[in-house]
């Protein structure tokens, strides 16, 4: 029992409460204390007087079986291993940062270590908040009616990014099958639709008229979860990491030291905008202090 705790207790926060909201309301609907139908997220219903399925949506998966005991191990693994290894990058923080003593920075540096799991939850809610928005349009606009499982959703995008940060890491696929980490998320979505999509009952559906292709719901629930996790990959790893970001200090004093020599101010309106939206708000309020009190 007490290796089974401490099997526990080495899970991350969020990862590890995750898995247990999904075992709660397995629970809960394997007993019949509650019906699954109250916990799935409805979008009219959630912004109306049942709050809670903003919650238990991306909580709830399955009744318990052998299925459901697996899917938590995969969300387990791969949620655990994306927490464990995410960080708050010099990219996402303001250009005041340029300007810290060295002091300054370590003790900066000791804040993003010690809340790591802090700015993966708010990782983790942006990426939750971007679901309720992207299903609730799609409802409003498809008149879509079948309630989607936000969980499976969410542990995709999860999937996608973590599959990206190790791109070139080779992956078991089926026991048989060796497959490129950044492949994974395209073959996960191709043979999920190969085996529970119907794809010839869709087809033929579609072809007679009776079925849209944006309301089948194993097509649109790919299209937004792809879409989320690139634009989230995107913005964060290629945008503020790689295009506005310079690692090499040097280069980047030489560039403003030449901007500031010809009278040429420089501000990307874009860079401010995604670092506003992706830094955690906490550091807004630490990095003054830092700034101020640490010398």
């Amino acid at each position: 029992m007490e290796r089974l705790i401490d099997v526990v207790r080495g899970y991350p926060p969020v990862t590890r409460s995750w898995c247990f909201a999904i075992m709660g309301c397995a629970t809960l609907t394997t007993f019949k204390w509650v019906s699954k139908v109250v916990l799935l997220f409805h979008a009219e219903r959630a912004f109306t007087n049942q709050w809670w399925r903003l919650v238990t949506g991306f909580c709830f998966f399955d009744e318990w079986s052998l299925n459901l005991l697996v899917r938590i191990i995969m969300i387990s693994f791969q949620c655990r291993r994306l927490e464990e290894m995410f960080e708050t990058k010099r990219s996402l923080l303001p250009d005041v940062v340029r300007s810290f003593t060295p002091r300054q920075t370590a003790t900066l540096q000791t804040f993003i270590d010690r809340n790591k799991s802090l700015d993966y939850l708010y990782f983790f809610l942006q990426i939750c908040f971007t679901l309720v928005a992207g299903v609730t349009l799609c409802y409003y606009w498809y008149d879509l009616k079948t309630a989607p499982f936000m969980g499976n959703l969410l542990s995709e995008i999860l999937l996608y990014y973590s599959c990206r940060s190790r791109p070139h890491a080779q992956m078991n696929f089926l026991v048989f099958f060796n497959v490129r980490s950044v492949y994974i998320p395209f073959v996960n979505i191709l043979v999920g639709w190969l085996i529970l999509g119907k794809p010839l009952d869709r087809i033929f559906e579609i072809l007679e008229g009776k079925l849209s292709p944006i309301q089948t719901l194993f097509w649109w629930e790919s299209a937004l979860t792809l879409s989320i996790s690139h634009i989230f990959w995107f913005s964060r790893e290629t945008l503020l990491s790689a295009v506005y970001y310079e690692n090499d200090e040097k280069k980047t004093n030489a560039r403003d030291a030449t901007l500031a020599a010809h009278g040429i101010k420089k501000y990307n309106v874009v860079q401010k905008l995604l670092i506003v939206v992706f830094l955690p708000p906490w550091y807004w309020v630490i990095i003054p202090k830092i700034k101020n009190n640490v010398h």
